[in-house]
C-alpha cells in the first residue's frame, strides 16, 4: 500500500465524502444541522440529499463567517440537543467552534463531525494540519479551510482579504501574488485543481470554482470591480484551463464558463457528448493581455481573445477573437479593427494605452475576418 502524508491511498477520503459518510452513520434517527453557511456547506446539504436521501434540518453560523444565501441561525440553536440533531461542521479551523459543540453537549464523532479540527501548527503567517495542507503568508483576514489533503495556499506580501473565502480539497493550489487586493470573494479548488494570481490583481465579488485538474490564472495588475448583487464567475471543468493575461480589466456580471454544467447525452448511443475527458481538454479560455470586458459578458469555452481587444457589454464569446479590436453582441462579431484603449476615462492621449498595446489589428484566419 502506498504511503502518503496524512494516511494511506486507501484512507483519504476527501473531507465533504468523509463528512456525508459520518452523517449517514453516526446521524441515524437525528435531524442533520450543517454548521457552515458557505459553499461547501451549500454542497454538502446537495450530495446528502442526492447521494443518501439526507435532508439537512438546519443551517447554523455566525453572522460575521455568512457568505451563502441559505436560510441561517445562530448556533446556539443547538444547545442542549444533542438528541436531537447530529451537526457536521463544514468550515475550516475555528477553536471557538470546537468550543462551543461540547459546551452545547456534543461529543466529537458520536454527535458531531468535524474533518478540519487538526491543526498541527498556527500562526499569523503559517498554518499547517495532520492531513498535510499548508497556508504561507498573513491569511488571517479571509475564512480558509482544507477538506482534503496535501494542499497549499500561497498569499504574497502585503495582500489584503477581506470577507472571503478560500477553500480547497485534495492536492490543489491556490496562490494569491503580493500587493493584491480580494473582496467578498470565494474561490473554491477541488482535487489537484490550480488557481494562481499575479502581483497587484483587485478582485472584488469573485466566485471562482475550480474542478479536477482545471487550472485559473490572472496576470498581474487584473482589475474587476463588481456591484452588490453582481460578481464575476469563474467555472473551470475538470482538465481545462482559463488564462487571463495582465493587465486586463473587467466589468461587473461577467462570467468565463469552460463548461456547460450539466452532461448532455445521446439518447440513441447513450454517449456523453459534452464533457467527456477527449472533449473537455480542448474546452479551454485564453484571454489576451490588456482585453477590457463589458458587463454582463459570458466568455464561453473554445475562446481566444488577443491582445488590447475590447469585448461590449451583454455579448456571448465562443471562438476566436482578433488583438486590438472591439467585438460585440450574441454571438460576438467584430465591428472595429485597429483600436486601442487606456483605463484612464476621456484621455486624450494615445500612449496612455501603452506602447506594447498600440497595435494594428491582425487578421491573419479566415475565422478572424468573418
Amino acid at each position: 500500500m502506498i504511503e502518503m502524508k496524512g494516511g494511506t491511498m486507501n484512507d483519504r477520503i476527501g473531507g465533504i465524502e468523509a463528512m456525508m459518510k459520518d452523517a449517514a452513520e453516526n446521524g441515524s434517527g437525528r435531524k442533520i444541522a450543517i454548521w457552515g453557511n458557505n459553499p461547501a456547506g451549500e454542497m454538502l446539504r446537495l450530495l446528502l440529499m442526492m447521494n443518501y436521501r439526507i435532508a439537512v434540518s438546519v443551517c447554523v453560523d455566525d453572522p460575521e463567517h455568512s457568505y451563502s444565501d441559505m436560510p441561517c441561525f445562530s448556533p446556539d440553536v443547538l444547545d442542549g440537543k444533542s438528541a436531537e440533531y447530529y451537526v457536521i461542521a463544514a468550515v475550516g479551523f475555528r477553536a471557538s467552534v470546537k468550543e462551543r459543540l461540547e459546551r452545547f453537549g456534543y461529543r466529537a464523532g458520536a454527535d458531531y463531525s468535524y474533518f478540519c479540527d487538526c491543526v498541527k501548527e498556527m500562526s499569523d503567517e503559517r498554518f499547517e494540519d495532520e492531513h498535510g495542507n499548508i497556508i504561507t503568508g498573513r491569511y488571517g483576514e479571509a475564512d480558509t479551510a482544507f477538506f482534503g489533503y496535501d494542499s497549499r495556499i500561497v498569499i504574497g506580501d502585503n495582500v489584503s482579504l477581506s470577507s472571503s473565502l478560500i477553500f480547497a480539497q485534495t492536492d490543489s493550489l491556490v496562490e494569491i501574488g503580493g500587493d493584491s487586493v480580494i473582496m467578498d470573494s470565494c474561490i473554491y479548488a477541488y482535487d489537484r485543481a490550480r488557481f494562481v494570481s499575479g502581483s497587484s490583481c483587485l478582485f472584488n465579488r469573485l466566485y471562482a470554482q475550480l474542478y479536477d485538474d482545471s487550472a485559473v490564472s490572472f496576470g498581474e495588475h487584473f482589475i474587476v470591480y463588481s456591484f452588490p448583487g453582481e460578481r464575476l464567475l469563474v467555472h473551470s471543468q475538470p482538465d481545462t484551463y482559463i488564462t487571463v493575461g495582465k493587465y486586463c480589466m473587467f466589468s461587473y456580471g461577467v462570467s468565463l464558463m469552460s463548461q456547460d454544467g450539466h452532461s448532455i447525452f445521446d439518447v440513441k448511443t447513450g454517449e456523453n457528448i459534452n464533457s467527456t475527458k477527449e472533449i473537455s481538454v480542448s474546452r479551454n479560455i485564453v484571454i489576451g493581455d490588456h482585453v477590457w470586458i463589458g458587463f454582463d459578458v459570458s466568455v464561453l469555452y473554445r475562446t481566444n481573445i488577443g491582445n488590447g481587444s475590447i469585448i461590449g457589454a451583454n455579448s456571448v464569446v465562443m471562438g476566436k477573437i482578433p488583438n486590438n479590436c472591439i467585438a460585440v453582441g450574441s454571438p460576438v462579431k467584430v465591428i472595429r479593427r485597429d483600436i486601442a484603449w487606456s483605463p484612464k476615462n476621456a484621455s486624450m492621449d494615445i500612449n496612455k494605452c501603452g506602447a506594447e498595446f498600440i497595435a494594428l489589428t491582425k487578421d491573419d484566419t479566415a475565422e478572424q475576418k468573418r
